[in-house]
């Protein structure tokens, strides 16, 4: 929960005392996160720091958690996206209430190498995307946090193979502790391919991520370190369906159901049995608008490498046809843009499309 963004309901203002216990004075804001329930059966409370007058509504992030030894609930403590506060600090500023419990203060952990990079540099948290990681943004620098090792390795190999190659973050510092994975890299400067004003100019977008696509392609792969070919991403896929991991919640509609698949396992079974030609390529492996970056309409960088390797050219461009067409038709972002028609990337890549593949690649994805 530490570093995820969250809007606080103050019911207890700066300036404020305590309902019950008119000696607690509060020299903060204090207040709730709603639909979040806290042991005690009300919903999380939380302080909130680094506002200096009296609020009704706060949105920050969570950047330590009070445990309480001697309570049923925990506080957590709210801030600003751009500020940090020291453990010492946040004992101050909530020792008013803090001091009648015996109580502990859990801030995020990192490994002391990477404690060294980013100590007093603020930061935000990243929420585009789907990974579901922690993501850290710094002025100059990105930490990603994640459980699963396997895949944070397989990225950090392949951002070093691809150092010189195409213009990928640089890893700085990798550590592994406590279950956690911590890897911290340079940060892509420009603007996510998703971003307002690509979205508004279609035809800048459209060349540039055919560019972006055909600059994947020229990567010599003899060398390449990583295959991503059916063999291993359905073996991947396998493990997901074994172990329940598939989002039933977040597919396509059509999938599942009366007119689609019956359950992952059938739709992997059918995967298997469909495979189609391979035509191996360097491929991103999830080549989706957040994960191209642009500048001054061409690319400046790709992000979130864990499915990177060699793999099938039709993966990135099903890929890449379906996050156009969700951004473009408002599914993600909330905003649609009317007389757009995704299959122009076709024209910008001087390729015909092979629907045959797009769909086989996209029902590939449902089971990730």
């Amino acid at each position: 929960m530490i570093g995820s963004k969250v809007t606080v309901k103050i019911d207890r203002p700066l300036g404020s005392y305590h309902p019950k216990h008119k000696d607690i004075y509060y020299p903060i804001n204090y207040g709730y996160i709603e639909g979040i329930m806290a042991p005690d059966g009300e919903e999380q409370d939380a302080y909130i720091l680094g506002v200096d007058e009296p609020v009704e509504e706060f949105i920050g992030v969570v950047i330590a958690i009070i445990h309480r030894y001697d309570d049923v609930e925990e506080k957590w403590v709210v801030a600003p996206e751009n500020v940090i506060f020291s453990k010492e600090e946040i004992e101050q500023q909530v020792h008013f209430q803090e001091q009648y419990f015996k109580s502990e203060i859990r801030m995020l952990q990192v490994p002391s190498k990477i404690k060294s990079w980013i100590t007093n540099k603020p930061y935000t948290v990243d929420d585009v995307g789907m990974s579901g990681n922690q993501v850290l943004i710094f002025d100059d620098m990105v930490l990603k946090i994640e459980d699963d090792s396997v895949s944070v390795r397989k990225q950090l190999e392949i951002m070093r193979w691809l150092e010189g190659k195409i213009s990928v973050p640089r890893v700085f510092e990798y550590e592994e502790e406590n279950g956690k994975c911590y890897l911290l890299m340079s940060r892509i400067g420009g603007k996510m391919s998703c971003d307002e004003y690509y979205l508004e100019n279609s035809d800048i977008l459209l060349k540039a991520l055919a560019d972006g696509l055909k600059m994947l392609w020229k990567v010599d792969v003899s060398q390449c370190p990583v295959m991503r070919d059916l063999d291993v991403v359905l073996k991947e896929a396998l493990f997901n369906v074994d172990n329940n991991l598939v989002d039933i919640d977040n597919v396509e509609p059509e999938t599942f159901g009366e007119n689609g698949f019956e359950s992952p396992r059938h739709l992997l079974e059918w995967l298997e049995s469909n495979r189609p030609i391979f035509e191996p390529v360097f491929s991103h492996g999830d080549y989706c608008l957040p994960n191209i970056f642009l500048e001054d309409g061409r690319i400046n960088g790709f992000i979130d490498l864990g499915r990177a390797g060699v793999g099938d050219k039709w993966n990135d461009i099903a890929l890449c046809y379906r996050s156009i067409r969700d951004n473009f038709s408002g599914r993600y972002g909330g905003k649609k843009y009317e007389n757009f028609n995704p299959d122009k990337l076709f024209e910008a890549l001087g390729i015909e499309p092979d629907w045959e593949k797009i769909r086989y690649y996209l029902l590939v994805d449902e089971l990730f």
